[in-house]
């Protein structure tokens, strides 16, 4: 695991928490939505968001292939499954507990869809060889350390 790697895409997951929390709360408590629907369009603004940030930070040393529409489409698949289990887990709170407490029922989906989204992101979506910015060559023609293409995915 590359710790370099992990701590980007947590910042941009605390960055996509922090959206997700802002637009749920401003289509529940400015909008007058309820709950569910409005954790539905969080979501997928969070998504995108996500996708955008980590493709052009998090994994921008990744030697991906495949057309960028298609990580998309395969980041977007997970988030999916991920809204699913969020607006299943939110709709049994607010079945159980009432709508008020909207903002910790998101609260208790963040653990999970962290360690969910990691794994994929990583493993499917960006899967690839890690890619060197500085290639340097010796005058033997040989590549450096610092330009070898390692494989951090398996």
């Amino acid at each position: 695991m590359n710790l370099v790697v992990l701590g980007r895409f947590a910042l941009v997951s605390l960055v996509g928490t922090g959206l997700d929390f802002l637009v749920l709360w401003l289509l529940v408590a400015r909008a007058g939505w309820t709950p569910v629907p409005a954790k539905a369009i969080a979501l997928e603004v969070t998504i995108i968001n996500t996708f955008v940030l980590n493709n052009v930070w998090t994994f921008r040393d990744r030697a991906v292939s495949g057309a960028l529409l298609l990580r998309f489409v395969s980041f977007n698949i997970a988030g999916g499954a991920r809204v699913a289990l969020d607006l299943a887990t939110i709709a049994l709170l607010v079945a159980l507990f009432g709508p008020h407490y909207y903002l910790l029922y998101n609260i208790a989906t963040l653990p999970l869809n962290f360690a969910l989204n990691y794994l994929w992101s990583a493993r499917v979506v960006w899967r690839g060889s890690t890619r060197t910015l500085d290639a340097e060559r010796h005058s033997d023609g040989e590549a450096t350390a610092v330009s070898r293409i390692a494989d951090r995915t398996t």
